[in-house]
């Protein structure tokens, strides 16, 4: 086969265009409904696509905007809904995501965002609710979840909801904060990837400390205090690889 050649419906409509050179597919490429609205336009070159390549749905929206290099999806990537509203937005080089990718909700307001290289998923992972408040946090390292992510509750001020440590997608720490009905904070933790590091307070629903711990990378180390709700001190001490050590005060409180 050589040259163009149209097919056609009973009703005399153009059903598909095909371009052939020696018997493979070679340049214009596309397909219609019996009514004569266009489906698919694309390009090949040497029987693989290659070239700018955009669908349709029945209704004459867009559905598809993308391009080919040597059969594989190369090149910017953006798809829509039946009217016409963005759904996904991203980059392909030689059939695999790269960049960064973005999706929509029908509302307009952004979904998600993540970034890909060579097809995996690599590096930030946010994802949002439909009026555009963040609801997750997080990395990505080829494919799997890698490092903190954290949790938001937007319709309670976005106060963060949990904290997530992973390793190559192993999960190996998985908190979850705490409140009191007034919308306090029961516990402020402290971490460093999957280690208790650093100041934890306990609190009181007033948010006065009630415990306050000290850890070094998962073990108690430092200061340790408790107190009363009326800001009385109870005890302080110090830990060292969470045994007690050195001088310990302890207040007797008759109030």
């Amino acid at each position: 086969k050589n040259g163009k050649f149209t097919g056609y419906y009973e009703n005399g409509q153009k059903k598909h265009i095909r371009t052939y050179k020696d018997d493979k597919l070679e340049g214009k490429f596309a397909d219609y409904t019996e009514s004569g609205q266009i489906l698919r336009k694309q390009g090949y070159v040497n029987d693989l696509l290659d070239g700018p390549s955009k669908e349709w749905y029945l209704n004459g929206e867009v559905k598809v905007k993308t391009a080919y290099k040597q059969g594989k999806l190369d090149g910017g990537f953006m798809s829509y809904d039946s009217l016409g509203r963005k759904v996904t937005k991203g980059e392909y080089e030689m059939g695999l995501k790269a960049g960064d990718w973005l999706t929509w909700y029908p509302s307009g307001k952004k979904k998600e965002r993540s970034s890909y290289f060579s097809g995996k998923a690599n590096g930030p992972y946010t994802l949002w609710d439909e009026i555009g408040r963040i609801i997750k946090e997080g990395e990505y390292s080829d494919d799997l979840k890698h490092g903190v992510w954290i949790t938001f509750d937007p319709d309670l001020g976005g106060r963060q909801e949990s904290y997530e440590y992973y390793d190559m997608g192993i999960a190996k720490l998985k908190y979850f904060y705490k409140y009191y009905d007034n919308g306090n904070m029961m516990e402020e933790p402290a971490f460093t990837e999957y280690y208790r590091d650093g100041e934890w307070r306990q609190l009181f629903d007033n948010e006065r400390i009630q415990y306050l711990t000290t850890y070094s990378m998962g073990k108690k180390y430092g200061l340790y205090e408790e107190w009363t709700i009326k800001k009385e001190l109870v005890q302080r001490g110090y830990y060292e690889y969470d045994l007690m050590s050195a001088l310990w005060t302890y207040v007797r409180n008759d109030s």
